[in-house]
């Protein structure tokens, strides 16, 4: 029997810091189904819900268009651009604050 891992979706801590990230792949056999966008936002939803942490983000290539929508589907903002290992990454990140009112 041959497995296939289809996509993951989980929460990294940086080492030693207080800043957390909803990291995700999703294999594009899945992409534009919703899994994306209904994993990342009950991820988010986990995250404010079980912790006292008061922001969460996301990180990506830069030129990764459909990880830049789900960022932003999940009511993430743009906050920068940076290089690492000469590509460029975008930063996105939601605040509990910004959670809360959208979801009341």
């Amino acid at each position: 029997i041959q497995s296939k891992i289809t996509s993951f979706i989980e929460f990294y801590r940086f080492l030693e810091t207080e800043v957390f990230e909803i990291g995700y792949h999703f294999n594009k056999k899945y992409w534009n189904k919703g899994y994306g966008s209904e994993a990342s936002q009950y991820m988010r939803d986990y995250f404010f819900e079980n912790t006292d942490y008061n922001e969460v983000y996301s990180y990506m290539n830069a030129l990764n268009y459909p990880s830049r929508r789900l960022a932003e589907k999940n009511g993430m903002k743009f906050i920068e651009d940076y290089y690492e290992r000469e590509v460029l990454h975008s930063v996105y990140r939601i605040t509990r604050l910004e959670w809360q009112e959208n979801n009341s």
